[in-house]
């Protein structure tokens, strides 16, 4: 099973809503100490003046506990408490670790920290505080009975540690520290112990077996409309490929029509095309013969071998020939505009059945996406139902989460720490 420790934050959430349902033998302290006045100042100031959240009420609980640098141990924890409020749990368990090297004997401050440890997910660590518990309560003179909250705290967290996290802390050290706490306890002591640890096992218990059943119901709920699904699927796969058949018949009759045509408009141009190549030939020839008759003008003045030439021309075949020349110019552009006419009129024929085409191109290809989407899709509903991943994975957090089994309502040690403010 998954865990769910995200944040700090969404954990303390959780504590505070079961802190108005909780027993208070959850958050009663092991020993409400009688304060002396200053340091009742520094807990009142904490746990009731800055206590509430906020930007400025953080920065000045930080402030003050810098300037003070309290000794007394039962004043850093109300700092650990007004720490954790504020959902700032790494200056909360910095603050504890101070209370613990003022006072080692502090059995108040060694479980907020195991439980603050367990928190954290740092299992191995809240294990041997809870090893450093039981070796104080040995070394301390307090009434036995006066434990019985912290045995039913270190029960439930045992009870975690076993079930809903099970696996994730060292077993040797989990071995080690159930042996260590219950030596040298009344077999009434051990009870509460076991008793608490078996409730948060049984819970869990509960809550996997309700897991299961809504898993379940999931998997059924999801059975029945996967076959609506898988039925609708089918129904809109044999429309696409349908669709799809049509859509490629008209592409295929619009590209024949386009190709008569386009054939049609073109079978001018080859005629237009010889016509120009004869107009051209013309002209090449007309060309030859001007060039011919001004070199025999040229030679026929200024050359006395001229003269037999010139009597076989003269001016007039020149002229003659020059507006010969102009005429199958004239008409070579004139073919010329026909044939680009008529290959401007293939082209519009031509751009506009391929705009066509390609949008049916586009709908064949938007038609097969929705086919191979619908086949994944049966692909998935083949494979089996499968419940909800998003409840799956809510469910999952829910039944692992610390405040689920053991809340610690700030309230209470709050409560009991202000009992003996001034």
């Amino acid at each position: 099973m998954g865990t769910f420790f995200r944040t700090i934050n969404c954990c303390l959430i959780s504590s505070a809503l079961f802190t108005m349902l909780a027993p208070p033998a959850f958050g009663q302290m092991i020993k409400v100490p009688e304060l002396p006045a200053e340091e009742g100042k520094l807990v009142k100031f904490w746990l009731k003046d800055v206590w509430d959240k906020g930007i400025t009420n953080n920065d000045k609980s930080v402030q003050v506990f810098e300037a003070a640098r309290p000794k007394n141990s039962y004043v850093n924890l109300a700092y650990a408490v007004n720490r954790l409020h504020h959902n700032r749990s790494i200056e909360s368990l910095a603050a504890i670790e101070a209370t613990q090297s003022q006072d080692p004997n502090n059995l108040d401050a060694i479980v907020f920290s195991i439980w603050l440890n367990v928190l954290r997910n740092d299992f191995d660590v809240a294990l041997i505080e809870m090893q450093a518990f039981a070796d104080a309560v040995k070394r301390s003179k307090i009434d036995r009975d006066g434990l019985d909250v912290a045995y039913r705290r270190i029960g439930r967290l045992l009870g975690y540690l076993q079930g809903p996290v099970a696996g994730r802390c060292n077993p040797e050290i989990l071995t080690r520290t159930v042996t260590r706490i219950n030596d040298g306890l009344e077999n009434r002591q051990k009870k509460l112990i076991t008793d608490s640890s078996d409730g948060v096992l049984a819970r869990y218990d509960e809550l996997l077996r309700d897991l299961n059943q809504q898993v379940h119901d999931s998997i059924k709920k999801n059975e029945a409309s996967n076959e609506a699904s898988k039925k609708a699927l089918k129904n809109q796969s044999n429309a696409l490929a349908a669709q799809t058949d049509q859509i490629q018949q008209q592409r295929d009759d619009i590209q024949i029509e386009a190709e008569q045509k386009i054939s049609a408009a073109a079978q001018q141009l080859p005629a237009l095309e010889a016509e120009l190549q004869t107009v051209i030939a013309e002209i090449d020839a007309i060309g030859s013969q001007i060039l011919y008759r001004r070199s025999a003008v040229f030679y026929g003045l200024n050359n006395s071998q001229g003269n037999f030439l010139a009597q076989d021309f003269n001016r007039f075949q020149l002229q003659q020939s020059y507006l010969a020349l102009s005429t199958l110019r004239a008409n070579a552009n004139s073919i010329a505009n026909a044939i680009a006419i008529e290959q401007n009129r293939i082209n519009q024929i031509s751009n506009a059945y391929n705009a066509e085409i390609r949008k049916l191109d586009r709908d064949i290809k938007k038609s097969a996406n929705l086919q191979r989407r619908n086949t994944n899709k049966l692909v998935k509903i083949a494979a089996g139902p499968a419940p909800d991943a998003g409840k799956v994975a809510a469910l999952n957090n829910r039944i692992s989460a610390l405040s689920i089994y053991d809340p610690l309502p700030l309230e209470q040690f709050r409560a009991d720490l202000l009992r003996q403010v001034p």
